[in-house]
């Protein structure tokens, strides 16, 4: 009881404004210190002119402190109408005119009580005011008693002036007691503030210089991440190049090639997504995908991988609604990430397994997944668990993590797709014997299965027949990709090399000839925003319906946004990946 008394009291310090704590501190003092003297006074029947003076005084006091605390701005002026009265019209005729008064009882120590509320309650001209005030009333008044003593009306109790003098010392003392301790109180909060915020500032400064030395070594195993492929493709070009006669080994080339190039591709996205992350503009697309595809194409990435470790790999995937509704990029991506980093971490002859599996629920519009992996690799401590693996640049200092590749930014990526998900992750592991990542997932279910997709070699081709697309792209060699990848599916395509040569196309066309633009952004001259501009605003019933989709290597937010205020549909980013833009060609050309 005595506690929560004492935090109720401290906060009520704590958020009251220091003027107004002293003011009501004064007047609580001065009310009490009545109350009292009106008692005695009163039950030793003394006459009523001090009395009256005495009550009139406390309930005017009461009235002040209600008022200063609803108006806690007008603090100053209710200080003096406090020590006005008091100091000028009160204390004077309490010494003068009222019985018991005089220098024997206790005024004096009331007049000094009154010099000294100037002082600690006013300030400015209110104080200059009033101290000059104070002072010359508080003189003229013991001069007019000394020399008229008949007008002081004289007691013949010597225990009236014992307890009128002890009252009004304690009230003096009590006064200039609790101020110091307030004062004291401030200036302790005052120091342990300083305190907190050197404490503060010290460990700022040590995280800024952790955060250095962990981009800085972010940056030398990026140079290294970032070489290692390039290194590899530029040697695997070479190779073909010497035995370009030779049609296995160039394939073999191609598919290293291809490999390092993913490697390097991920790479760059990664990096690309933590400035997103940080930016806070990480944005979710959701599309159709099938879950046991999205299995078996984890499968046949990692499993040459996990080969190469001599690593051994299983993956199943046992579910009953696999067309899906989601972002299959990213969570391809976190699958991606937390596997390969099992295979990477786990020694010759280990073993890392996954298990996606279909959680039992009755909901006709989504479906729960727990996606298991497991492997017998290095493990972590549970203080990196819980304090550093989702910190990005940030990896074990454990010697055998240290000697694998890895730029410590994929599990703090992998964890805020997951949070902007809505899904779960959990990690257990043990140094030396392994560690279990369990994700679970809620997805919608896909009532619209796609059609229009046939499977050549394995791979699901979107089947655009009949359709004509425009391509605007000033690349030679990006020209030639993008029109190889469109006419696998069977698209007729029209190429433009600049923003000025498709404004021409499309306005000389038939209207409704086109039924998609693949735009580039940075041409000479006009670039691909304002081609878009340009044909938005043509005098034509299709200018407004064609879909124009942005095909540029620029990949941030802000990127996308102004291809949409440009008046474009969509935005694909460089390198082409051919699942998303078979997606949204589908969701153009079949929705």
């Amino acid at each position: 009881m005595v506690q929560k008394i004492k935090d109720r009291f401290g906060k009520y310090i704590a958020r009251t404004d220091s003027q107004l704590w002293i003011y009501n501190t004064i007047i609580l003092i001065e009310i009490l210190a009545l109350t009292i003297l009106v008692a005695i006074e009163f039950f030793m029947g003394y006459e009523q002119d001090g009395l009256l003076v005495m009550v009139a005084l406390w309930i005017y006091l009461v009235a002040m402190a209600l008022l200063a605390n609803c108006y806690p701005k007008k603090v100053q002026l209710f200080y003096a109408l406090v020590v006005a009265p008091v100091n000028l019209v009160v204390f004077p005729f309490m010494f003068l005119w009222a019985e018991g008064g005089g220098i024997e009882s206790g005024m004096p120590v009331w007049l000094t009580f009154g010099i000294l509320l100037v002082c600690i309650m006013t300030s400015g001209i209110y104080f200059k005011i009033l101290l000059v005030l104070t002072v010359v009333t508080d003189v003229m008044i013991i001069l007019y008693g000394y020399f008229h003593q008949e007008t002081f009306k004289y007691i013949d109790n010597d225990f009236y002036y014992y307890q009128d003098n002890l009252i009004a010392v304690l009230v003096v003392a009590g006064t200039i007691g609790l101020i110091l301790k307030y004062q004291r109180y401030v200036q302790t909060r005052q120091t342990k503030r300083i305190e907190d915020a050197v404490m503060e500032a010290e460990q700022e400064k040590l995280n800024a210089q952790k955060a250095n030395v962990a981009k800085t070594n972010f940056l030398a195993n990026m140079s290294h991440d970032i070489r290692t492929p390039m290194n590899a493709i530029v040697g695997m070009t070479d190779i073909a190049k010497y035995n370009i006669d030779d049609k296995e080994k160039v394939q073999e080339c191609l598919n290293k090639i291809t490999a390092s190039s993913t490697q390097l591709l991920n790479l760059l996205n990664n990096i690309l997504d933590m400035s997103e992350i940080e930016m806070e503009t990480l944005k979710l697309k959701e599309g159709q995908f099938s879950m046991t595809e999205l299995a078996e194409n984890i499968q046949v990435v990692l499993a040459q991988m996990a080969r190469g470790r001599k690593v051994e790999f299983e993956m199943t995937c046992d579910v009953e609604h696999e067309n899906l509704l989601g972002d299959s990029v990213r969570l391809r991506q976190v699958m991606m990430n937390i596997i390969s980093n099992g295979i990477k971490y786990t020694d010759a002859f280990g073993k890392v397994s996954v298990s996606i599996t279909e959680a039992a629920m009755n909901d006709s519009d989504y479906a729960e997944f727990d996606i298991i992996v497991t492997d017998t690799g290095v493990g972590m401590t549970q203080e990196f668990i819980e304090n550093h693996i989702f910190k990005p640049f940030e990896r074990s200092e454990d010697r055998r993590v240290q000697k694998v590749e890895g730029s410590g930014i994929g599990m703090s990526i992998s964890k805020s797709i997951i949070d902007a998900m809505g899904a779960t992750l959990a990690i257990e592991s043990t140094v030396g014997v392994g560690s279990r990542f369990s994700i679970h997932v809620r997805l919608k279910k896909d009532k619209n299965v796609q059609k229009n997709f046939k499977v050549e070699d394995g791979i699901a081709i979107l089947d655009a027949s009949g359709k004509n697309i425009l391509v605007v792209e000033d690349n030679d060699m990006n020209m030639e990709i993008i029109k190889a990848i469109l006419e696998r599916t069977h698209a007729h395509v029209i190429c433009a090399w600049d923003a000025e040569e498709a404004i021409d196309i499309f306005g000389k066309s038939k209207e409704g000839h086109f039924d998609l633009i693949l735009m580039d952004i940075q041409m000479p001259g006009m670039d691909g925003y304002g081609a878009a501009r340009a044909i938005r605003s043509m005098d034509r019933k299709d200018s407004m319906s064609i879909p124009i989709m942005a095909m540029t290597a620029n990949a941030f937010a802000q990127d996308v946004e102004k291809a949409f205020d440009a008046g474009m549909n969509a935005h694909l980013a460089k390198p082409i990946d051919v699942d998303e833009l078979f997606q949204k060609m589908y969701h153009f050309f079949y929705t």
